[in-house]
């Protein structure tokens, strides 16, 4: 979820029924800049005669179909070596496996995880041949438990993502080096 926020002044209008902005109309005063609220300067005051200040939150959700497609993607990057955005939790990889197994038969054939693989991407990513024979090496079809276990197995090698970013920070507070 997307989540953008606006500092919107009082309005200097009171509305009456009709005057009241339609469904997807902005008031005429506009947006403004958040004001300076320092310590010095406490509202209520001559620019904000409020102590509340007005604000303006528009949210964006995706759909179940386009969480899917991402949660897709993001199983395949970490199988083709990339590090991974989020970690995929039971929920997310079940999903995933959905869109994989668009004919619902249980179990991912190389033809279909092809064809999802290029609805994702637009074009098979470099990395896709490599997956591909990753993945159906043993098997000509892939079931959930296996989907699943190439993904914890990608994780495990790639290692936990940001780590080494969380080593750096520790290294600069420890103070008792």
């Amino acid at each position: 979820m997307c989540i953008i926020y606006r500092f919107i002044p009082p309005p200097t209008t009171h509305f009456r029924g009709s005057d009241w902005p339609a469904q997807g109309q902005a008031f005429s005063h506009g947006a403004q800049e958040i004001p300076d609220l320092a310590p010095h300067r406490p509202i209520p005051n001559e620019q904000q005669p409020s102590d509340h200040v007005p604000i303006v939150a528009q949210f964006r959700t995706r759909s179940n179909h386009h969480t899917m497609r991402l949660v897709a993607k993001e199983w395949f990057l970490s199988l083709a070596g990339k590090e991974a955005q989020v970690p995929l939790n039971q929920q997310q990889l079940k999903s995933a496996f959905k869109l994989y197994d668009h004919d619902g038969t249980g179990s991912i054939s190389q033809p279909n995880f092809r064809k999802v693989i290029a609805s994702l991407f637009g074009i098979l990513p470099d990395r896709c041949e490599t997956v591909c024979q990753s993945c159906f090496a043993a098997q000509s079809e892939l079931t959930l438990g296996d989907f699943i276990s190439l993904y914890l197995d990608s994780v495990k090698a790639a290692g936990l993502p940001g780590l080494e970013d969380l080593r750096d920070a520790f290294d600069l507070f420890d103070l008792d080096k």
